[in-house]
């Protein structure tokens, strides 16, 4: 006796259909030499923890969003609320500091509301909180420095 032959299997046609779903398409401004030349950085406006606070840097260079504990104090969070961590990170002079760790806050933008993680840190700034990469991706916003705008 031979081997046994075996009959191959066809599968049925497999229909192949694309979805394409049609996105907003975001524009921003063609840029004046105005824009062109300043070198702000981008500030906003927002709600953290239901109260509206002004000098929110958005950095598209900060891995992690910051709040400083004179924030904190405005926002009347006690630093009990801080779980502690051992995160170092970079700052603006280019050493590397500890944070006194990281809290839960709430923060509305426009429409979006949502929780995100904060490292607490103890320093003097000209801002209250920076928003950096986490919050600017989870938010899927764009952020311009040159036009000073921030599309949600």
């Amino acid at each position: 006796m031979g081997p046994a032959l075996v009959e191959p299997v066809t599968a049925p046609p497999v229909e192949v259909t694309r979805r394409v779903t049609h996105m907003p398409t975001l524009t921003f401004s063609i840029p004046t030499l105005d824009m062109a030349t300043h070198m702000r950085s981008l500030y906003i406006s927002a709600e953290v923890e239901g109260i509206t606070m002004n000098n929110i840097m958005v950095d598209t260079r900060a891995t992690v969003n910051v709040v400083t504990t004179h924030t904190m104090r405005i926002l009347c969070i006690p630093r009990s609320m801080i779980q502690t961590t051992s995160l170092t990170v970079k700052n603006f002079t280019g050493k590397f500091s500890r944070t006194q760790g990281l809290l839960f806050l709430r923060v509305k933008v426009g429409p979006a509301s949502r929780v995100y993680t904060f490292f607490a840190v103890e320093c003097a700034s000209s801002y209250s909180t920076i928003l950096g990469r986490d919050w600017i991706y989870r938010s899927f916003c764009v952020p311009s420095s040159m036009h000073q705008e921030l599309m949600i």
